[in-house]
């Protein structure tokens, strides 16, 4: 690692990333991997799983251990079968990093839109969280806490300049 690295060591642990097939949760994935933990990368459908072998080949070819995992997270029944997949766990990292955005005019920006945003930046977050609590718990410590890392947007913290209302 270089040296505005940290390095930090992961053998052992178990993570979970969401919307990991390309992007920051793709990079996000491959850095634990790095680290030594055994990375679960989510994609949220069959369009979307080619990449994110990808990123599980890539992974493997530097030593790493991934496996994908498809579920779109804003789905309550596709985060239970999720949640099924993973076994009685412990999960060590869960990185909520799926994001959706939708632009489109004010005049005609559709709800759906605003839900399809909505649901995947804000609710799943929620209740992805939720429903791996017990995961997270099975191997935490007081020495060693599980950790939940939410991944929000900039907009978060600068107006955006293009419509992307919700």
């Amino acid at each position: 690692m270089g040296s505005n690295s940290m390095e930090v060591n992961l053998s052992g642990k178990t993570a979970l990333v969401t919307g990991a097939s390309s992007g920051i949760g793709a990079a996000v994935a491959t850095a634990l991997a790095a680290n030594g933990a055994t990375v679960w990368v989510n994609h949220p459908d069959e369009a979307t799983a080619e990449s994110a072998e990808a990123v599980v080949t890539s992974i493997s070819e530097s030593g790493g251990a991934a496996q994908t995992i498809q579920a779109d997270v804003s789905s309550e029944s596709d985060v239970l079968a999720m949640f099924s997949t993973l076994g009685s766990g412990p999960l060590d990292i869960l990185v909520n990093n799926a994001g959706a955005a939708w632009g489109e005019s004010f005049e005609t920006f559709p709800e759906a839109g605003w839900d399809k945003v909505m649901d995947l930046n804000v609710k799943s977050i929620f209740f992805l969280t939720q429903a791996m609590h017990g995961l997270l718990k099975a191997g935490a410590s007081d020495e060693q806490p599980a950790k939940v890392i939410n991944i929000a947007s900039i907009d978060g913290l600068r107006l955006n300049p293009w419509e992307t209302y919700s």
